[in-house]
């Protein structure tokens, strides 16, 4: 049965595939995430819907190059402080030279998460982020993670991307049920 609920939010997602040019990738890597039987490929899809779906709203927001240069300037501060240190002499020119060489040409990808999940107003413990972004880095790389740690925070991941894509589509519908607690939550 069609409701008004999801008619308005198959509009929403219309018009996001005119905004964020990706949300078909995200929801095809969330979907495959989920179907996913191995508990390391699960999370790794998962937590590139998550990325990419950060990198889409930062990139449209057009707050790449702020948080670029924000990366570029910490760098700076950071080389006067261990120039001072070392006693080594630079001017501004050198020091701005030898940052933009150093410093991330990227946004950083808990940056982009945290602003995304400000954005749409997405509350989650920062160390839970943390702990993804670990996760993450160590799965990547091919490290091992113990797996019952990795099956948690699964759940934290999974989570996350319900409530953020579902928040974007502007859900309206019935109450979401968090996989975490089985609780019920309003979005």
């Amino acid at each position: 049965m069609i409701t008004k609920s999801s008619k308005a939010s198959y509009t929403k997602y219309v018009d996001l595939l005119s905004i964020y040019k990706r949300i078909n990738s995200i929801i095809e890597f969330y979907l495959s995430g989920l179907s996913s039987l191995v508990a390391e490929e699960k999370f790794m899809k998962g937590y590139l819907a998550l990325e990419i779906l950060s990198n889409e709203v930062v990139d449209f927001d057009n707050k790449g190059v702020d948080f670029i240069q924000e990366s570029i300037n910490e760098m700076k501060k950071n080389l006067e402080s261990y120039f001072d240190k070392l006693l080594i002499s630079a001017n501004d020119d050198q020091i701005s030279f030898i940052a933009g060489k150093v410093a991330y040409k990227q946004v950083s990808i808990l940056k982009s998460q945290k602003y995304t999940l400000q954005k749409f107003d997405i509350s989650i413990g920062s160390n839970i982020l943390d702990k993804l972004y670990e996760i993450r880095n160590k799965l990547f790389h091919g490290d091992s993670y113990d797996k019952h740690v990795l099956f948690q925070y699964e759940h934290y991941l999974f989570n996350l991307l319900d409530r953020t894509v579902l928040t974007m589509l502007g859900w309206k519908g019935n109450m979401y049920v968090s996989k975490i607690s089985g609780s019920e939550q309003i979005l």
